[in-house]
């Protein structure tokens, strides 16, 4: 008998968006898989949809809980021995299923396997030039250390072993952001993961009004409380413990202070500066912590991330004065992380251009900052 595989969609007021999830979902190349909608107390024609597709889905509806709760009621009607959560305004492509399911089964020890997609607009039509987002976690550190350290993954890009989850728990509905994130913490503290290259979906991006949205949802706090409880997942003399004044001072610095330096608000910003040198004194040496934090923030969040960086630099008070030299290896990853995205793209011009800006911002940072990107390999 084929495998189950159950793929859980919330939605919430997105009747244009949640059929492209749904009937993404359908046409699977892999079989069995069942389809199960939560309607999140919808007050549009959601319920008239879902009703359209019959037997071919399992939908329930909740009073509106956000959602994480919907995820966790989904789940506890899931049948399928591997689960996959896709929000309303993403799409899995056909093969998205059979591929991970693959990787999985030659791969006993992960517990799930993340993989790209492609950005698309608020539409679902792809971006020109066309974005693969996603890559793989760093070889050469266990999973755990290169998640709290800040790389995210694409939620429905990944497959996930049922015993796994029920391993480590629901979702936490408290959590208004990242709750993804946190799971993927506690199954690292655990378990291996994978990746597999190229395009599995279609990710949504509306770049439009994204650090206002970041701030509606608090990730000033809910971020770093998110990173410093990840390590009470971990054994109390796990070596991993050592991580967290680093990962707690990174992600005050990019998801404090950088987006309170986006909002215009230079004093918060300044605040969460000073609480991450006083969790971590040496963070002006590790270049992991201000330089990539400050460059991943730029990258994602700005559209042009490198005056961004300048002006961030540049408003430091005296106070600072030492974090100055980190400008240009922040610019030079920042220039990095643009250079290798055009290497996806085979945008090769553009990568000479981009590499040419490096150069000129700082000859020896460059070659270190092509090493943090390109060292990474299918795991």
């Amino acid at each position: 008998m084929s495998t189950l595989i159950s793929i859980i969609i919330p939605t919430y007021n997105r009747v244009s968006d949640v059929q492209r999830a749904i009937d993404s979902a359908l046409a699977q190349t892999h079989q069995p898989c069942e389809v199960i909608v939560v309607d999140d107390g919808s007050t549009d024609a959601t319920p008239e949809l879902l009703a359209g597709y019959g037997p071919r889905l399992r939908s329930l509806r909740q009073e509106n809980q956000g959602r994480s709760a919907a995820r966790n009621e989904g789940l506890k009607i899931a049948r399928g021995e591997y689960v996959v959560f896709l929000d309303s305004d993403d799409a899995l492509l056909p093969h998205m299923a059979e591929t991970q399911l693959a990787y999985l089964q030659v791969h006993p020890q992960m517990a799930f396997v993340h993989g790209q997609a492609w950005m698309t607009d608020a539409g679902g039509k792809r971006t020109e030039p066309p974005v693969l987002m996603g890559a793989s976690l760093d070889p050469t550190r266990p999973p755990f250390a290169s998640l709290v350290m800040g790389q995210s993954l694409l939620l429905h890009t990944a497959l996930i072993r049922r015993s796994a989850l029920d391993s480590v728990g629901d979702f936490e509905v408290g959590l208004d952001v990242s709750e993804d994130w946190d799971l993927w913490l506690r199954l690292a503290a655990r378990y291996d993961v994978g990746f597999t290259s190229g395009a599995l979906a279609l990710c949504a991006s509306d770049t439009a009004g994204y650090v206002e949205r970041l701030a509606r949802y608090n990730v000033q706090q809910q971020t770093p409380y998110i990173i410093g409880r990840a390590f009470t997942y971990l054994a109390a003399d796990s070596p991993l413990q050592l991580l967290r004044p680093r990962a707690l001072a990174r992600a005050w610095v990019q998801w404090g202070g950088c987006v309170e330096f986006a909002l215009q608000h230079p004093d918060l910003s300044l605040e969460y500066l000073r609480r991450a040198q006083g969790e971590y004194p040496d963070l002006l040496t590790d270049m992991e912590v201000v330089p990539r934090g400050i460059a991943q923030f730029a990258t994602w969040y700005q559209t042009d991330g490198a005056a961004f960086i300048r002006a961030f630099f540049a408003q430091l008070p005296p106070e600072f004065s030492k974090w100055k030299p980190l400008q240009n290896p922040t610019l030079v990853l920042y220039y990095a992380k643009h250079a290798q995205l055009a290497w996806h793209q085979k945008r090769y011009i553009d990568i000479l251009r981009t590499l040419l800006k490096a150069i000129f911002t700082s000859p020896s940072a460059l070659a270190w900052a092509i090493g943090q990107l390109w060292r990474r390999r299918r795991r």
